[in-house]
């Protein structure tokens, strides 16, 4: 959204920079909030909806009589329903623009599982439901009874953690930011995303203690996690981790690969085939095991290459959480839907909302807040985990 007609005194006064552009703009929001989220498949930022109550806005400029400056809303990025809306600057809550790729960027959780808007913020739990068809055929018999098709339902329920955090900026401090045209306000706003990005990056890994808000990571329903595949190197010595394969130069490449297409065999027996090679597998590692798996044979042919003549569909995530330099680190191996559903996702009731801007008699205060369901997993079964260290 650009600003058409609007004083470059006015710019410097809230902390504007002119020549990068909009940093920050006012708009009245609605209380249902949806921001964008990150494509796993290809990064792009997917913009969903943001409600702006216009009429809200124009009511408000009535009932105060306050002065408009126009804005046009040709080339937004947030869904709008008006050409033209009037805004009046030192009212109205500011919301930057850079809020949404930064709540979605910092978040890498994005990349493993996709995130839905599940539920109200005041809802503290919640029941969701999740199905699985069953079936059978037989050779036709008119003295028999048919197998029976069906559905089985399952469900969790789980504890909403709901969270806020604020920022506040004296008159005094814009002023001074603004006359060394740093972009104050709109700075906070992104502090208070990456804030915020973080902290459900960390609920969707871990969960929250003392709730029924679980984590990718510590997910209660996995099956066991199987061990690496003990082997004997080309220096005669015998050994299960990923590091030792690694520094085998002759077959270390297949000795990985071996592992990764075990645990894919493992996972395809313990749900009766209902994934095939053919599925978009996603593969987390922690950083160490991602140098692991460039590991080349004797023939130059790298182990994901080999991984991949049977997973074609597979994308490798790097996840730092799941690095550490003792024994015990995993690597998590799992498709990304089933019949045509998603085999879990991250659930939260508002990634973000910021409030509105609260005077106060030398500064000003803003909040926000978020709520979650953190990790929800529809399909345990088709989640296989290897210890690799």
């Amino acid at each position: 959204m650009a600003i058409t007609t609007i004083s470059q005194d006015i710019l410097k006064r809230f902390g504007l920079k002119t020549q990068q552009g909009l940093a920050c703009y006012p708009m009245v929001f609605d209380s249902n909030q949806e921001f964008a989220r990150k494509d796993p498949n290809t990064g792009k930022i997917m913009y969903q909806k943001i409600n702006v109550d216009f009429q809200k806005t124009f009511d408000y400029f009535k009932r105060n009589k306050l002065k408009r400056m126009t804005f046009d809303a040709a080339d937004s990025v947030i869904a709008q329903t008006a050409p033209n809306v009037g805004f009046n600057l030192a009212q109205l809550t500011f919301f930057n623009p850079n809020v949404i790729p930064t709540l979605m960027s910092e978040d890498v959780t994005s990349q493993l599982l996709k995130t839905e808007t599940v539920g109200s913020f005041v809802t503290q739990k919640q029941t969701f439901q999740f199905k699985e068809f069953y079936g059978g055929v037989q050779t036709y018999d008119d003295y028999n009874t048919a197998p029976t098709a069906g559905v089985n339902y399952d469900s969790v329920s789980l504890d909403q953690y709901r969270f806020e955090s604020s920022i506040i900026y004296g008159d005094t401090e814009v002023e001074a930011a603004a006359m060394g045209g740093l972009n104050l306000i709109a700075d906070l706003q992104e502090a208070l995303a990456d804030t915020f990005a973080k902290s459900h990056e960390r609920i969707n890994l871990y969960g929250v203690k003392g709730m029924a808000t679980y984590g990718f990571l510590n997910y209660p329903h996995y099956p066991s996690a199987l061990n690496a595949i003990s082997v004997k190197l080309s220096n005669g010595t015998s050994s299960a981790k990923w590091a030792d394969k690694f520094g085998d130069a002759q077959s270390g490449a297949n000795y990985i690969a071996n592992d990764i297409l075990t645990l894919f065999g493992s996972v395809r027996t313990t749900t009766k085939n209902l994934v095939s090679p053919s599925n978009s597998f996603i593969l987390a590692v922690s950083p160490a095991d991602a140098n692991y798996l460039e590991a080349r044979n004797s023939y130059g042919i790298g182990c994901l290459e080999i991984i991949r003549k049977t997973l074609p569909n597979l994308e490798v995530v790097v996840l730092p959480q799941l690095e550490n330099s003792g024994s015990g680190r995993k690597v998590y191996l799992y498709p990304t839907s089933i019949k045509n559903q998603e085999v879990g996702t991250f659930a939260v009731t508002e990634k973000m909302t910021i409030g509105k801007l609260i005077d106060q008699p030398k500064s000003k205060l803003q909040t926000a807040r978020a709520g979650t369901w953190g990790c929800i997993i529809r399909h345990p079964a088709v989640f296989g985990t290897l210890v690799v260290s």
